[in-house]
Formats: structure tokens, C-alpha cells, sequence
């Protein structure tokens, strides 16, 4: 099995991009080093000590890749090699899908714009995905929250860096110069809340609340530095997702 084509899904950029692990100084070592290079003259205990922390800093982790980011990777590789499906939360993710085009109508109607979903798949030699909205110069998000607790009333409690890479990768594949994540409220189903003991349903009842005070957009601008270092972070997953399944696959051998 060999994962050298590995695309990484949009939606899952956030996951993948965050800093790698590192074995070398902490900062109290690195003040350390510095005190003593800071010196004019070295026991010879210190400058033993001096080049073990020199020699320290200059090891690296095996794979450039936060913790997080190799428990995705292994995720993805052990559901190709069981051949399973990650369990996902169905209802909220049931609502994302059954009222998109009402979150669609509700964005255009607050921004008066006429946009319509997209159905497009793109993919270069690193990410894929399919993107909500495509406009003339501009990527949009559609977020549609589960409930009036979790719907985020500013931008700045919307922030969220999985939500943000993602679009990125949209913007990187589709080559806009903007983008936004619109996190929209609306009415949630009546089947996926019947079956709710005790449920508040002023939360998920939102008709009355004027529109505009429904949709919260949080803006962006393309950022060739961070597609850089997605295509870097994409190789580095390639690499250890081969690594880790030869691991399982020899594991008996």
C-alpha cells in the first residue's frame, strides 16, 4: 500500500498544518546555551556542556509533524488498510447538509448576492475538495451552526483555525484572492429534535430573529506563504503515512 499520491482533503487541512514536534532545546536550554556563548572565558565543565547543547539543538523530530497531525495521518491509513469509516456526529452533520441551501438563500439574502451552490471537485497534486461557493474572486464557507448556543455572534468568537485552512485549501485550489467562512442560523429540522427529552426549542427556532442578525462572516485573504507550507506539511504525511503502514503491515512478518 502506498500512500506517495495522498491527497489531503480540505476539510482536513487544519488538522495537518499545525506546528512539528521538535527534540531539541527547550527555552530555558536556550537561554542557557546563550549564557554561555555569551562567556569570554569557559570552564571546562561549561564548555562541554555548551557543545551538548549545541550538538541537542540540532536534532530534529523524525517527521515534521504535530501530534495532532500524526494521529490524522494514522486515522487515514488505518481506515485504508481495515477498511472502515471514522464514526461522525449524524445529526449535526445530517443538519449541515439538509438546510445548505437555506443557509445559502439566508447568506445572499443578508449580503445581497446571488450566489448558488457549488457542485465543482477540484484538485492539484497536494489538496482536493469541493468548495460551497465560488464567486468571480471569492471562496465562501457555508457554516450551518446546530443551535443558537454554538451559532458564534461576532467574528471574532468564529475564529477557527480548522474552518480557516480549509478555505484556504479552497482558495489555493480554485485560485481566489479572498475568502470567508459565513456561519449561518436557521431552523433546525423537526426530525432530528423530536426524539429530544426536555429540549429548548427557542435554540433551534430561529424564524422570528431578524436575518441579518443570523449570519456572522469571518474574512480572509489568500496567503501564498501558508500554501507553501501546506504543500510542505502534504509531503510530510505522505511520507509518514508510508511509514506508518509499512509498520502495521510488517508488524507479523
Amino acid at each position: 500500500m502506498n500512500f506517495d499520491n495522498m491527497l489531503i482533503r480540505c476539510s482536513a487541512l487544519g488538522n495537518v498544518t499545525g506546528a512539528g514536534r521538535t527534540i531539541g532545546l527547550t527555552d530555558a536550554m536556550k537561554k542557557e546555551l546563550l549564557e554561555l556563548q555569551e562567556k569570554l572565558k569557559l570552564t571546562p565543565k561549561q564548555e562541554e556542556k555548551m557543545n551538548e547543547l549545541i550538538e541537542r539543538s540540532k536534532c530534529k523530530a523524525e517527521f515534521s509533524l504535530s501530534e495532532g497531525a500524526i494521529s490524522w495521518v494514522e486515522n487515514e491509513v488505518e481506515q485504508a488498510i481495515y477498511k472502515f469509516d471514522e464514526e461522525i456526529n449524524q445529526e449535526q452533520m445530517e443538519k449541515g447538509e439538509i438546510v445548505e441551501p437555506k443557509s445559502i438563500e439566508l447568506y445572499n439574502h443578508v449580503f445581497d448576492k446571488g450566489f448558488e451552490k457549488n457542485t465543482v471537485f477540484k484538485k492539484n497534486d497536494w489538496i482536493r475538495g469541493t468548495a460551497d461557493i465560488v464567486g468571480k474572486n471569492i471562496i465562501v464557507d457555508i457554516k450551518s451552526s446546530w443551535s443558537l448556543l454554538t451559532f458564534p455572534k461576532l467574528p471574532k468568537y468564529a475564529k477557527n483555525y480548522i474552518y480557516e485552512m480549509q478555505v484556504r485549501g479552497y482558495m489555493m485550489l480554485w485560485e481566489k484572492g479572498f475568502g470567508e467562512i459565513a456561519h449561518c442560523m436557521v431552523d433546525t429540522p423537526d426530525h432530528l429534535i423530536a426524539h429530544k427529552f426536555n429540549l429548548n426549542l427557542e435554540i433551534h427556532k430561529v424564524r422570528d430573529i431578524p436575518k441579518e442578525l443570523l449570519v456572522t462572516v469571518v474574512k480572509l485573504e489568500r496567503d501564498l506563504d501558508i500554501e507553501e507550507k501546506i504543500k510542505e506539511k502534504v509531503l510530510e504525511c505522505r511520507r509518514y503515512a508510508n511509514f506508518y503502514a509499512n509498520n502495521i503491515l510488517s508488524k507479523n512478518r
